[in-house]
């Protein structure tokens, strides 16, 4: 089973697929973690991917594409693959559709999550990050156990995006 979570920045994507994963045992390929993972392992993937984000541009759909269908590859004995986020064009779910009937395989379901702009902001605004793993958290609604210390890798080390800012988001 494949199936498409959409929705601006901060709908719920992220925290809906991870609730998926948990309740029904499926897998969530998220293009952004799957890139910094790519980039932190140094695969001639993530070499190309590194090179073309520190230079600002956008990693083309092509590089996005041969990255998905990598990971759905090594996922074949999973129940369902959630795709967060994915795809965000008209020309990556072209490319997506044609790379999943090359594999046999098709989209079953669609979830738009829809989420007004001022939940939107606040949801934004307050989330923050582990650096070290990666675990997402929330300054209001999913703070860690001990204040400063990630609940998954112990680490003290945290990180907000940069365009999180309220400001930034109106």
């Amino acid at each position: 089973m494949i199936l498409i979570l959409l929705g601006a920045p901060g709908a719920g994507k992220g925290t809906q697929a991870e609730r998926l994963v948990t309740e029904y045992g499926l897998v969530q390929l998220s293009t952004g973690e799957m890139l910094r993972s790519e980039v932190k392992s140094g695969s001639e993937l993530g070499q190309k991917a590194k090179e073309i984000m520190e230079s600002g541009q956008l990693v083309p759909d092509d590089l996005i594409i041969k990255m998905i269908s990598v990971r759905i590859s090594q996922e074949s004995d999973a129940e369902g693959i959630i795709l967060d986020g994915f795809p965000r064009t008209t020309e990556q779910a072209k490319a997506l559709d044609n790379m999943l009937k090359e594999k046999d395989l098709r989209i079953n379901h669609v979830i738009q999550l829809e989420v007004n702009e001022e939940e939107i902001v606040e949801r934004l605004s307050g989330r923050f990050s582990c650096t070290d793993c990666g675990m997402g958290y929330h300054e209001k609604f999913a703070a860690p156990v001990n204040k400063g210390i990630c609940d998954k890798c112990k680490s003290t080390n945290f990180t907000r995006r940069s365009d999180d800012s309220p400001k930034t988001l109106r």
